[in-house]
């Protein structure tokens, strides 16, 4: 579906669930050196993804559920837009998106 750009490596694909309106969308998290893909899964209901380019986004940090469950983080973008992704490797998935910006600077 996402295929590779000229110059563009992937760095990490993990599972996870983008939090939508309508609820969470189970699917996959490919980080790559140019942007982070959101890929739902086969099962998804919503059909919905997302492709955030590195440099539009301003803030990427971990959030937690329910209070206490540190599994999500948020990407918010130069835009406006604000993603929420719960993952089990989501301390994994921050410091690889931030990583890969400070490598854009």
């Amino acid at each position: 579906m996402f295929e590779l750009k000229d110059g563009e490596k992937w760095i990490l694909e993990l599972p996870c669930r983008m939090l939508t309106e309508v609820g969470g969308a189970p699917g996959y998290l490919k980080i790559s050196n140019m942007r982070v893909v959101f890929v739902p899964g086969g099962m998804s209901v919503t059909k919905r993804t997302a492709e955030i380019p590195l440099g539009e986004i301003s803030l990427v940090y971990p959030t937690n559920n329910l209070l206490i469950i540190p599994n999500s983080f948020r990407i918010n973008t130069h835009s406006g837009m604000s993603y929420k992704i719960t993952t089990w490797r989501s301390k994994e998935a921050v410091a690889t998106i931030n990583r890969q910006r400070q490598e854009l600077i």
